[in-house]
């Protein structure tokens, strides 16, 4: 009689957790501090040698070194945003600037993974052929993130030749 009712008890027990541990696991529990914008001013080099081309070189600061090099600064940018899908609620997109002026941009869709404060995405580019490119945002603070490629080279698509992604440390705006 007393298995009887230990076992209705873990029965009942059973039951309850499986019905409540989905629910629990899927929840979106993303911190609302996760969202907003995150930037780093980035000082990078344009190659501009008007003996080698019939272009006129415009450099920002208005001079070109001796070896035809003009150095200029942008701001990097990225930007987290809530989704309305249950599953892949936050949004990422970026914009980073690299060597010569090349660019990256990436857009996805993850997850917030709250055991390692870091949000997974990966991206959903259905008007091209690149591969998917997985990152991860990892926060180091509230007010610092680190952008990690899972792999550079299937990310290297999202990216002119001297850009990239993979290891870009930015603050957030205030």
């Amino acid at each position: 009689m007393q298995i009887n009712t230990m076992h209705r008890c873990i029965t009942i027990l059973t039951v309850l957790f499986l019905l409540t541990a989905p629910t629990a696991l899927f929840a979106a529990n993303e911190p609302a501090w996760i969202y907003g914008t995150y930037e780093n001013v980035v000082k990078y080099w344009t190659y501009c040698n008007p003996k080698d081309t019939s272009e006129t070189c415009h450099c920002e600061n208005g001079k070109v070194s001796a070896d035809g090099v003009c150095h200029d600064q942008n701001v990097n940018h990225l930007e987290i945003s809530k989704t309305q899908e249950r599953w892949r609620p936050v949004n990422v997109k970026l914009f980073f600037i690299g060597g010569n002026g090349h660019m990256c941009q990436y857009e996805g869709v993850g997850w917030w993974m709250p055991e390692q404060e870091r949000v997974t995405v990966f991206s959903e580019f259905v008007q091209t052929d690149y591969e998917s490119c997985s990152i991860t945002v990892i926060f180091n603070n509230r007010r610092k993130i680190q952008v990690v490629t899972r792999d550079r080279f299937e990310c290297q698509n999202y990216c002119g030749v001297h850009a990239g992604m993979d290891g870009v440390i930015l603050k957030k705006k205030k």
